[in-house]
């Protein structure tokens, strides 16, 4: 994954040590972010990593729990997330806050919001009473930018669209 912010250029190396790489907007390394262990202040396995716009901070995303490192590599902070969205995927959205997709089919929505505390402010695309069963392929990437989330839905072979500020949903 490659992720572009003001300051540079991260690539998310998803291998069996997944590791985050920071280099400036010429391609110049400058370092690799966060460490991989066990420890409070490392990351023991990734899902997605996400970079706000100011490129000051990545997130990286893990089952139940997000770690947050600085443009250096240096670790700030980490959040709980709520075991019931099952989160695989993540970015920053435009408010200061994230947005959350799943794969997980038993998830009871595929899309949330959070704050920038990973606080729920809002769940889209409830997926009860869908069946799941006849899904050959589950996979939602998100996007978000000038207030709009935009992901797409396989269960419904579309590409939705949703208005962060009216929650309204077009496909």
């Amino acid at each position: 994954k490659l992720i572009v912010n003001s300051k540079g250029i991260l690539v998310y190396d998803n291998s069996s040590v997944p590791q985050v790489f920071s280099f400036d907007h010429t391609g110049k390394f400058l370092s690799k972010i966060g460490k991989f262990g066990h420890a409070k202040n490392e990351y023991d396995h990734v899902l997605d990593v996400c970079s706000n716009a100011k490129g000051d901070s990545v997130v990286f995303l893990q089952f139940g729990q997000t770690k947050i490192f600085d443009d250096k590599g240096n670790y700030l902070t980490s959040y709980p997330v709520d075991g019931k969205y099952h989160w695989e995927h993540i970015e920053r959205n435009c408010n200061g806050g994230y947005v959350g997709a799943s794969e997980y089919t038993n998830a009871d929505n595929i899309v949330s919001v959070c704050d920038n505390s990973f606080n729920i402010t809002g769940d889209f695309v409830d997926s009860k009473g869908i069946d799941l069963s006849r899904c050959s392929y589950v996979w939602n990437p998100i996007w978000s930018s000038h207030g709009k989330i935009i992901y797409c839905d396989f269960y419904f072979t579309s590409i939705c669209v949703i208005d962060e500020a009216t929650c309204k949903t077009t496909r």
